[in-house]
């Protein structure tokens, strides 16, 4: 009776380690693939831009990188980008999307401008 509750002690402990060890993995493959790097790359400065606007000013920055992943990733346009409420939320992979808050009480109105190549994204500070 005691070798079988050791037999049924390691399996459990094996199949818990395999569990643990899975979960680990899927996360360490989903933080390394460069698009949550990316994301909180993107949102920072973006809200680190935003807290040292004034109204009335317009910036330009290259977009090109997350709008390839969140294209890659097959979320819609309107979806990658969202400013509201002293929050940057960039969402470029189908996982939860990244918010990052700033400070500056604005409003922002923004565009993407496709060039050749590349994605332009057209800030005005309101």
């Amino acid at each position: 009776m005691e070798k079988d509750h050791t037999i049924l002690e390691e399996v459990i402990f094996i199949i818990l380690n395999l569990i643990f060890f899975g979960i680990f993995f899927f996360f360490v493959v989903d933080q390394s693939s460069g698009a949550f790097v990316v994301e909180q790359y993107y949102a920072k400065q973006i809200a680190l831009i935003l807290d040292n606007s004034k109204p009335g000013t317009s910036i330009k920055l290259d977009f090109t990188e997350p709008y390839n992943f969140a294209r890659d990733n097959n979320i819609p346009q309107a979806q990658i980008l969202s400013i509201n409420e002293g929050f940057v939320i960039l969402q470029i992979t189908s996982s939860n999307p990244y918010s990052y808050a700033f400070f500056n009480n604005i409003k922002v109105e923004y565009v993407y401008e496709l060039k050749d190549d590349k994605v332009i994204l057209n800030l005005n500070i309101k």
